[in-house]
């Protein structure tokens, strides 16, 4: 049976191996009393085979070795259990595999079917026959509840899901609008009030008039005493008619109060449908942990069995449903911990029993969820890294020093490196041509992390954290000084805000800190991450949030923003083909107001910036840059507005304000650069602001630059003689304004670096 073609052996022996498996469940599912342990060691041995042989077909693992060491004590105790034994030939339940490598089967025989897919496996093993049985098998799973199923491409899935995940981009952006159409009416409601009190003051005024006129008549001699009857005139009438109208005005905000209110029902009926849409594409995605299970228990088995080692692997939240193509990749970089758990980290039976530990080691694989991420943790129970072996190895790689110090956290960092072990030849065990190195590389094109933590002598803990999908994720929109970042919520342990005075900056190392309790948190802003610099006297004397997030040695640190918009669900789109993949960057997302923002870990940030051995949260104030910033004064919406997104777009940070006392509180709120004002304004105008102004010491040399459309010689005379700087007359060159600001805020600077 086992001769014939290389290319199709491989499922032959699948085939006849599950023919006999067959066979000798048949007879114990009659006569059970003929299970015992050896038959049940049999039994779980050529499952692992099968397995081998199925996961090597299908690409996913490695030929399996020694087949006819396994298929010939089944094809045995097959043959005598259909003959009628009263047992388990023993000879076939303890036969150990043979050392001949003349009894193997090589590893073309076995392995080159390469080219024959799932259907031909299936096809051989439904075509294989029992002898001398006839069995109808029962329908069971979907067949048997009369669920029909579909194979859907995984593109399809991926469509539908980016789709999905587009309608919540566009809810937000509905929820944007919705949120100013809100204002609008708030503020138009607020116009009817004054519209009101207005119109009463004019009833008031014109019910004084009418009473005038008809005592003015009186004394002229009317023939009907005001009395009698009563008297209007035309501004009666035109009252009258307001009061209609602003009452017309009031039903009309009534009626669009109770569409916005009916609009706000639907739209949070439509939020509930979208995201049951979303977690139902997901699930279409998505399968148990749990079907990976057994290859896991399998590869346990197998090196437990061959390094001497008895080990028992626990699973933790199995049932927990991850993405399908994810599941599958991170397989392999699990086999790969748990055989380095057993081979290099699980003690001999001896040395466990002199450790006060039981013989048989343990390895509990814990699956989790936190947030839009997967958490995969594998605690084993034996001695932990070798520290001391470590840094060996490396003091002979020239990594370290002989008389270089290195705590535990930068040695369990050494075998991440590529490249890096401890043993000086490979192992048929752990010595795959993969290593740890590889593991981490793995991980992170999957978007993930994974951290490592040992205690001697109680044993070594691998962390995964892991995307659940790569086109949606939890975010937290985060604003910097000149960067909007969508933060991944999974990333961060919490967001924390802090009183004025308890971010300090340590002049002795040039770092910022944050007092969380009485611990004092190292701290960055969040643009040091872009490799660019920030203004760390935002954050001193005044109130402030940040991020809390922990890098892979479990030390916590807090990421400085400027304000927090909102958390929310998005989609995540791919930067492009034609640019390489950036780390701990997993994509852009589109904000509710249009504009663009990348999509960070920024834990996995964190970690690469002390990879690289950076300095991240060396800052000194002298050097640091201030933004530039820009206050725009004018009680036109429009001209605020046209000016606030041309200043912006220069590079400037702008304020806006509408009248003169809100431009010196802005002035006043934050060091300001350079002023735009009008000339005239309510409350205060533009002559009055300037005077303002050179009256104070700090703002004596500040740049005023007045835009107005009266510039007669008149005007201008007025503004030189209060301290205005400059004076643009209506209509005005946008690149010439940009200009002259730039100008003159130069010539402020070059004035102070001058002054004594």
């Amino acid at each position: 049976t086992l001769k014939g073609d290389a290319n199709t052996v491989g499922v032959r022996g699948l085939a006849n191996l599950t023919h006999a498996l067959e066979d000798i469940l048949i007879v114990l599912a009659k006569r059970p009393e003929l299970l015992d342990a050896e038959c049940a060691d049999l039994l779980i041995g050529a499952g692992d085979t099968v397995e081998e042989i199925a996961d090597h077909l299908l690409g996913r693992g490695p030929a399996p070795g020694g087949f006819l060491d396994t298929y010939q004590p089944v094809l045995d105790t097959a043959n005598a259990l259909m003959d009628g034994a009263d047992a388990v030939p023993a000879k076939a339940a303890s036969a150990t595999p043979a050392q001949d490598a003349s009894q193997n089967i090589a590893v073309a025989d076995v392995s080159t079917a390469d080219s024959i897919g799932a259907a031909s496996i299936g096809a051989a093993v439904v075509g294989a026959t029992s002898v001398g049985t006839e069995t109808v098998e029962p329908q069971s799973g979907m067949a048997a509840s009369g669920i029909q199923s579909l194979n859907v491409p995984s593109a399809l899935l991926d469509e539908l899901q980016r789709l999905a995940g587009e309608g919540l981009v566009t809810a937000r952006q509905i929820d944007r609008q919705l949120d100013s159409l809100g204002g609008l009416h708030r503020d138009q409601r607020q116009g009817v009030r004054n519209t009101h009190e207005l119109m009463g003051r004019l009833d008031d005024l014109v019910a004084l008039r009418g009473a005038a006129l008809q005592s003015t008549a009186q004394k002229a001699g009317a023939d009907l005493d005001p009395l009698e009857i009563d008297q209007y005139n035309e501004l009666h009438v035109i009252s009258r008619q307001l009061l209609e109208a602003h009452a017309d005005s009031a039903e009309f905000m009534r009626r669009i109060e109770r569409a916005m209110n009916a609009l706000a029902d639907l739209r949070s009926e439509q939020e509930q449908l979208n995201r049951e849409l979303q977690r139902t594409v997901l699930r279409t995605r998505t399968v148990p942990f749990s079907q990976v299970s057994a290859r896991l228990q399998r590869i346990v088995r197998q090196t437990s069995k061959q390094v001497l080692k008895p080990v028992q692997l626990e699973l933790v939240g199995e049932s927990l449903p991850l993405d399908a193509e994810l599941l599958e990749r991170v397989v392999e970089p699990l086999a790969h911990v748990l055989r380095n758990a057993i081979d290099h980290g699980i003690e001999s039976p001896g040395r466990r029993r002199e450790a006060g530990k039981p013989e048989e080691g343990r390895i509990v694989l814990r699956v989790g969820l936190q947030g839009d991420s997967a958490t995969i943790d594998i605690q084993d129970d034996g001695a932990g890294l070798d520290f001391a072996a470590i840094r060996e190895r490396a003091i002979e790689a020239g990594l370290l020093g002989a008389e270089q110090d290195a705590d535990e956290r930068l040695l369990t960092r050494m075998i991440l490196l590529p490249g890096f072990s401890t043993r000086s030849a490979a192992t048929e065990v752990s010595g795959r041509g993969i290593g740890m190195d590889v593991v981490n590389q793995r991980i992170a094109a999957l978007r993930g992390a994974m951290t490592i933590t040992s205690e001697r002598g109680i044993g070594m803990r691998v962390s995964l954290r892991l995307p659940v999908t790569q086109t949606l994720a939890n975010v937290i929109v985060a604003r910097g000084q000149r960067q909007v970042s969508a933060v991944v919520a999974s990333s961060v342990e919490r967001v924390i805000s802090f009183a004025a005075g308890e971010c300090l900056f340590d002049a002795h190392d040039g770092r910022l800190w944050v007092m969380l309790g009485d611990e004092r948190v190292p701290a960055l802003p969040i643009e040091t991450f872009y490799g660019v610099s920030a203004d760390p006297r935002m954050w001193l004397d005044v109130p402030g949030v940040g991020l809390q997030v922990r890098d892979a040695d479990g030390r916590v640190s807090v990421v400085l923003v400027q304000s927090i918009d909102e958390v929310r669900s998005t989609v995540v789109k791919p930067i492009g083909a034609y640019l390489p993949p950036i780390p701990a960057v997993r994509g852009v997302t589109q904000l509710g107001d249009g504009g663009l923002a990348p999509v960070i870990d920024v834990d996995v940030l964190l970690q690469s910036l002390q990879g690289r051995a950076l300095d991240i949260g060396a800052l000194t104030l002298a050097d640091a840059p201030v933004a530039t910033r820009v206050v725009v004064a004018d009680d036109s919406l429009s001209v605020r507005r046209a000016l606030e997104q041309l200043m912006q777009d220069a590079g400037f940070e702008v304020e806006t304000a509408r009248d003169g006392f809100e431009a010196l509180a802005a002035i006043q709120a934050k060091p300001t650069h350079a002023v735009l004002v009008d000339l005239e304004m309510p409350r205060m105008n533009g002559l009055e602001v300037a005077r303002n102004l050179r009256t104070h010491t700090e703002t004596r040399d500040l740049p005023v630059v007045m835009i107005t459309s009266r510039a007669t010689e008149k005007h201008q005379a007025m503004a030189e003689q209060a301290g205005v700087t400059r004076m643009l007359g209506k209509p005005f060159s946008e690149d010439s304004l940009v200009a002259l600001v730039r100008e003159l805020i130069a010539e402020r600077a070059a004035a102070g670096d001058s002054a004594p």
